[in-house]
């Protein structure tokens, strides 16, 4: 393989100069074929040490194949055969190098910087010097091509990022010098399948052979793979903990953890299923931002905070359950979302969610991405819709909207709906087609309305959508046609709903809490019967053969 220019380049500008702008000069280097390039070097220039910072123009072949030594750095504005010492590779040194196979750095070098060999995607072979005690912040981010990392026994921190979606390694063993880890150090890397803290460290360990990163003094599992077995005594999952490990495809959650930090399971699509026990209190936010795989998700009665987001593009959840006794959250109805009880807000939901009457308010992003969704009644109650509330709801074809006092809602909370159809109330299309965010979607219509026939004895009250009053008559009502209709049965005192029929079929088991939603057909016939006293149909106070003539009439449509 040929050898190529000192520096295989960068995309951007650099940090140019130090503090001590006499500290930082151009000078030309050349590897041992002769190539040339200009680059600016920190240091004291007649000294021995220099850091490695590309400069602005430069004309080399970014793309072009080979390696690197760094211990050939020599200086013609120094005079030609002194060699300069390298120290540091600095910030964006090497910068998406695709071309970079592989790279000799002295023994003198004890720092990389800021994505110094970021997506240095052909890199394969890479020894890192004993004398190296920092790796900066994405410093081998995307360098997918390295199989293998030996880090020095004097390394003491790692930033964040630092071997970030490098995808080929498959272990990593921490030294027992290193003392700072930054989160996702190790995020993305999905072929990991053996991570070991040396014995002897004091801040960090891999007990019971756990395949994973410990934090000893707050007992927090900071980085996993997808062979991790969490131990009995951690108590809390980190901060991305296992953030993009996409193997990772179930793991059993002891009984002893009490949080999950903020993407700590984010991205990880192969996870079916998880298990959250009692002992949880704290769901950070984006916890399992993106887990495609997961299709049914149990909040226990103790989890009295939920970050924002925590299951947002969980596209195949069809189940969310929040457990009885929970004193924050609740899943009322069986509606298959997460409801703030004391706000009446919905906060999370999933593709099979229908939003209970007694919601009030719609939080940020709460059924965003639910691309399964297809359609969507929002009740009348509602007062506010957060931001991104149905974003990129992909599969909603019809969004019915029972609220008559149009609001604006958070921004873009409609985005990417675009194959909905948007139903409003009788006479409303223009206030929402003059109304944010509601008139980002295109197509909004009339919800279509039916008649229905309707008898109510005089013991109570027929409440029907949008506040219409029925009682002790026979007559008609207008009520919407293919979506679900609201029922809400007020019986006078003493009384008690005793019969709804529909079409001449009992549905007094669907009713709850006095109140039915249910589709209604053309020529429905509706009958409600309050109270013990029979069929008393006509009001008068008595059932005799007058009421089963009228009943018998009003069936036949006479």
């Amino acid at each position: 393989m040929k050898r190529v220019h000192l520096l295989l380049c960068s995309l951007v500008a650099m940090f140019m100069l130090s503090a001590n702008s006499a500290w930082a000069q151009y000078v030309k280097l050349t590897d041992k074929n002769g190539t040339v390039s200009w680059i600016e070097i920190k240091g004291t220039i007649n000294g021995s040490n220099i850091e490695i910072y590309v400069p602005n123009n430069r004309a080399i072949d970014f793309a072009t194949e080979g390696s690197l030594d760094l211990n050939e750095v020599w200086s013609e504005s120094g005079g030609k055969g002194i060699h300069y010492q390298v120290t540091s590779i600095g910030e964006f040194a090497f910068y998406h190098c695709i071309g970079l196979t592989s790279v000799a750095i002295p023994s003198s070098v004890t720092s990389i910087g800021v994505e110094a060999f970021y997506e240095c995607k052909g890199l394969t072979s890479l020894e890192l010097p004993s004398s190296l005690t920092s790796i900066d912040r994405s410093a081998f981010y995307g360098c997918v091509g390295l199989t293998s990392i030996n880090l020095p026994s004097k390394l003491k921190s790692i930033g964040s990022n630092a071997f970030g979606g490098c995808t080929g390694l498959t272990s990593v063993v921490i030294p027992s010098s290193v003392t700072k880890i930054t989160s996702y150090a190790f995020s993305a890397c999905s072929g990991l399948t053996s991570i070991v803290v040396e014995s002897g460290n004091t801040v960090y360990d891999s007990r019971n052979n756990c395949n994973a990163i410990i934090e000893k003094a707050s007992n927090t599992l900071i980085t996993g793979c997808k062979n991790t077995k969490i131990p009995s005594n951690v108590t809390s999952i980190g901060y991305g903990a296992f953030v993009s490990c996409k193997g990772l495809t179930s793991i059993a959650i002891p009984s002893s953890v009490t949080s999950f930090g903020g993407f700590a399971f984010s991205n990880c699509s192969g996870l079916t299923s998880i298990a959250i026990p009692s002992s949880v209190t704290s769901i950070g936010e984006f916890a399992f931002y993106n887990c495609t795989g997961l299709t049914s998700v149990v909040i226990p009665s103790s989890v009295t905070n939920i970050g924002e987001r925590a299951f947002i593009g969980c596209s195949g959840l069809t189940s969310i359950v929040v457990e009885s006794g929970n004193s924050v959250y609740d899943s009322r109805e069986n509606c298959n979302a997460i409801i703030e009880t004391a706000s009446n807000t919905l906060i999370g939901g999933c593709n099979h969610t229908k939003i209970p009457s007694s919601v009030t308010g719609i939080g940020n992003y709460a059924l965003g991405f639910c691309k399964g969704l297809t359609s969507v009644e929002i009740p009348s109650g509602v007062t506010s819709i957060g931001e991104y509330a149905f974003s990129n709801c992909s599969g909603l074809t019809s969004i019915t909207s029972y609220i008559s006092d149009v609001f604006e809602t958070g921004r873009s909370a409609f985005s990417g709906c675009n194959n909905a159809t948007l139903y409003v109330p009788k006479g409303l299309v223009g206030a929402y087609q003059s109304t944010k965010d509601w008139n980002s979607i295109e197509k909004i219509e009339e919800i279509p309305g039916i008649a229905l026939a309707m008898a109510c004895n005089n013991k109570g009250k027929v409440k029907v959508n949008d506040g219409v009053q029925f009682t002790n008559d026979m007559g008609e009502v207008s009520v919407y046609d293919g979506v679900d209709n609201s029922f809400v049965f007020t019986p006078e005192e003493n009384c008690q709903l005793e019969q709804v029929l529909i079409d001449g079929l009992d549905v007094t088991l669907s009713v709850k809490n006095n109140e039915l939603k249910t589709k209604i057909h053309k020529n429905s016939k509706m009958i409600v019967t309050f109270s013990k006293m029979g069929y008393d149909v006509n009001g008068d106070g008595t059932v005799d053969i007058s009421d089963v003539v009228k009943l018998v009439n009003f069936i036949l449509g006479q």
